[in-house]
């Protein structure tokens, strides 16, 4: 494990390409507020992450999940929240 102190934006783009690499999807074709949005929501729990749990490679390639609300039927997004 390696600790870094990350800027939002850096964290942002580390996210975009780990998920883009795992999920073959062009960063580009999700907005850039997006990973900034997700990035802020992150900082938060990263001090206190639980690697032991689930790493954060991990939890971006399994648990990250990126796509239009209107694809999800309500019972799925009350699911995922």
């Amino acid at each position: 494990m390696v600790k870094v102190d990350l800027k939002t934006n850096t964290l942002a783009v580390l996210v975009a390409g780990l998920y883009s690499a795992v999920h073959e999807v062009e960063p580009i074709a999700i907005p850039e507020s997006v990973w900034l949005s997700v990035a802020e929501r992150l900082e938060y729990f990263l001090p206190d992450w639980n690697y032991d749990r689930i790493s954060f490679e991990d939890w971006i390639n399994n648990c990250l999940t990126i796509l239009p609300k209107v694809m999800l039927s309500e019972e799925e997004l009350n699911y995922l929240i």
